[in-house]
C-alpha cells in the first residue's frame, strides 16, 4: 500500500498592526533584531508615557460611566509626590491624581516607571488636560473601549516563496463612538470637527455612523512626515477591520488625540513656532489674534499657558475622514509593509541574521574582537561630546557619531556607529543594535542624546551603561 507523504502544516503569520507594522515602519534593524533573535528589546523612554495615558484615559472612563456624580466637569487633580505613590491618602476615585496614582502602581509592576519626575509630573498634567478639556464631549459618545479588532488579508504577488499566502492582522481600538445626529448635540467638540473635515472634503455624513478615536502620546507631527501619513494609514486599517463585524455602523472618520498638544512643552513649542514662520502649521491661528502673537513672538522660558483651550483642542484633534479610496490606499501600503518582511531574509522573524554591507572603500578588514577586547580597546581619554571621538573598536578617527538612537542599545554604549563605518559589522556579530537609518538631530551632549525625544529612543537609565563601556568620566 502506497501512503502519500504528509503535508506541511499551514502557517499563517500574525502580525499587530502597531506592535509589528509601524515598528517595523520606524526602524526595520530595530524591528529585525527584537523579533528575529534572542536581543532583548530595549525598553523606550516613551513606553511608559503612552501605556500611562491609554491607562489613565480609560479609567477615568470607566468611572464616568460607573457613577453618575463623577459625570461632572472639571475634575480635581491632585499632586502626588513620587514618595507617596505607594500610599492611599484618601483622595476621591476620580481625582485625577488618585487615578493616575493606581495605574502608575499597576505599571510599576511589569517593570515600567517614568524616566525622572520632570516626565511623570509632566504626564500628569496632560493626562489631566486631556480628561478636563476633551472628557466632556468625548465620554457621552463612547460605546467601546480597547476593542480588539482582527482580520486576515492576502499577501502581494512575490518572485520568492513565500510560507503563506494570507496573514493575520490584529489591533485594538482605544475608543470606538456611535454618533448620532438626534441625540449629540451640534455643540460637541467632537462631532464639530468631523462635521468640519467632512464637509470640506465633500462627503455627507450618515444620520447615524461610527468614529474610530486612537489616543497618541506624542506631539502632532507635520504636514508630510513619514508619521503623519502613518497614523493615518492606522486608522483607515482599523476601519477596515471594524467594518467587517456584523454589528459595526458605518465609519465614517478616525480622531486621533494627541495629548502633548493640550500642554506643549518648550520643545513642542519651539517647533510649533518654527512651523507657523515657516507657513506649514496645520490650524494655524489667524493673523492678529492672541494665539498667533503668542507664537509669532515666542521666546524659549515663556509658558504655553498663554495658548487658548480652544487653540490647544484643535491642535489636538486630528479628523481622519475615512472612504474606500483611501482604506485600499492605506491597506496596499501595509501589505507591501508585510511582503518586506516576509520576504527580507534579514528581516523575517525566523530568519537568520547576516551582517549588514560595509562601504566600498573601507578595504580594512575589521577585527574580531570579543566585546571585552572591544571595551578594553577604547581610547584612553572618552570626551562626553559623542560627535568628537575615536571609534571604539577600530580607533579610526570619526566625524560624528549616528544621529538616530533608536537602535542604542550597544551603538551608544561602545560608540561604534560612526561614519568610518567599520565597526558596524563587528557590533552586528556580537548581536548588538544599529539603525539602519541616520535621523534625527544631532545631539549636543550625551546627555541630549538620552533625552532627545525620538520613537524608540532608550530610557535614561543606558547613560550608566555608555560611560562605563565608554570610558566617560562620570557626572
Amino acid at each position: 500500500m502506497k501512503l502519500s507523504a504528509r503535508e506541511e502544516s499551514l502557517q499563517i503569520p500574525n502580525y499587530s498592526l502597531t506592535g509589528d507594522l509601524l515598528s517595523y515602519m520606524r526602524c526595520a534593524r530595530q524591528y529585525r533584531y527584537q523579533n528575529g533573535s534572542a536581543l532583548p528589546p530595549a525598553r523606550p523612554v516613551q513606553l511608559w508615557f503612552g501605556e500611562f495615558v491609554h491607562g489613565v484615559m480609560e479609567l477615568a472612563f470607566t468611572l464616568w460611566r460607573a457613577n453618575p456624580k463623577f459625570q461632572t466637569f472639571p475634575w480635581p487633580e491632585t499632586t502626588i509626590e513620587w514618595k507617596d505613590r505607594d500610599k492611599n491618602l484618601g483622595l476621591a476615585d476620580n481625582d485625577i491624581g488618585e487615578i493616575g496614582r493606581r495605574v502608575e502602581n499597576t505599571l510599576a509592576v511589569q517593570g515600567k516607571s517614568a524616566r525622572n519626575a520632570a516626565a511623570r509630573l509632566s504626564a500628569y498634567k496632560r493626562v489631566s488636560q486631556a480628561i478636563n478639556l476633551v472628557g466632556p464631549h468625548l465620554f457621552p459618545l463612547v460605546e467601546y473601549a480597547e476593542e480588539p479588532l482582527t482580520g486576515s488579508r492576502t499577501l502581494p504577488a512575490s518572485p520568492q516563496t513565500l510560507r503563506a499566502h494570507r496573514y493575520g492582522l490584529t489591533g485594538v481600538v482605544d475608543v470606538l463612538t456611535a454618533i448620532k445626529m438626534s441625540t449629540v448635540p451640534a455643540s460637541n467638540l467632537i462631532r464639530a470637527a468631523i462635521e468640519s473635515e467632512l464637509k470640506a472634503q465633500g462627503i455627507q455624513a450618515p444620520n447615524e455612523y461610527e468614529v474610530i478615536v486612537d489616543y497618541k502620546g506624542a506631539a502632532r507631527p507635520q504636514v508630510g512626515e513619514p508619521y503623519w501619513r502613518q497614523h493615518e494609514w492606522q486608522i483607515q486599517t482599523y476601519a477596515w477591520l471594524r467594518q467587517r463585524k456584523p454589528e459595526a455602523k458605518k465609519v465614517v472618520a478616525g480622531i486621533l488625540l494627541y495629548i502633548n498638544e493640550l500642554l506643549p512643552n518648550e520643545d513642542d513649542m519651539n517647533r510649533i513656532s518654527k512651523a507657523l514662520h515657516a507657513g506649514t502649521l496645520a490650524n494655524a491661528p489667524a493673523k492678529g489674534t492672541p494665539d498667533f502673537n503668542t507664537l509669532n513672538l515666542w521666546k524659549p522660558g515663556v509658558s504655553s499657558a498663554n495658548l487658548s483651550e480652544g487653540f490647544r483642542i484643535q491642535r489636538a484633534l486630528r479628523v481622519v475622514p475615512v472612504t474606500d479610496a483611501s482604506v485600499a490606499q492605506s491597506l496596499s501600503a501595509f501589505d507591501n509593509v508585510v511582503l518586506d518582511i516576509e520576504t527580507s531574509s534579514s528581516g523575517s522573524r525566523t530568519a537568520t541574521m547576516r551582517p549588514p554591507a560595509t562601504r566600498a572603500t573601507s578595504s580594512r578588514r575589521v577585527p574580531t574582537h570579543s566585546i571585552r577586547q572591544a571595551v578594553i580597546s577604547r581610547p584612553r581619554r572618552w570626551p562626553l561630546e559623542p560627535r568628537r571621538a575615536r571609534c571604539a573598536l577600530t580607533q579610526s578617527r570619526t566625524q560624528h557619531f549616528a544621529k538616530c538612537v533608536n537602535c542604542a542599545l550597544a551603538a551608544i554604549s561602545f560608540g561604534a556607529h560612526c561614519t568610518c563605518r567599520r565597526a558596524p559589522p563587528l557590533l552586528e556579530k556580537m548581536r548588538t543594535q544599529i539603525c539602519a537609518r541616520p535621523a534625527f538631530s544631532r545631539p549636543r551632549s550625551f546627555s541630549d542624546c538620552c533625552r532627545q525625544r525620538t520613537d524608540g529612543v532608550l530610557d535614561h537609565g543606558r547613560a550608566s551603561v555608555w560611560r562605563r563601556v565608554a570610558g566617560a568620566p562620570r557626572r
